[in-house]
């Protein structure tokens, strides 16, 4: 019973981190995109090769 509160916690967490990660990438990409085109920017592309 423990074992499956602490299961579903790390799923939570890891979900919200996750989320997390998205926001920030969708504002680095927006940002991005608004000053110049990512076509050839490795930084956008090795951030969603992680």
């Amino acid at each position: 019973m423990v074992a499956l509160q602490l299961q579903v916690e790390c799923h939570l967490l890891l979900l919200l981190f996750v989320f997390s990660l998205l926001i920030v990438w969708l504002h680095s990409a927006s940002s991005m995109l608004e000053s110049k085109p990512p076509a050839g920017n490795p930084e956008l592309v090795g951030f969603s090769l992680k």
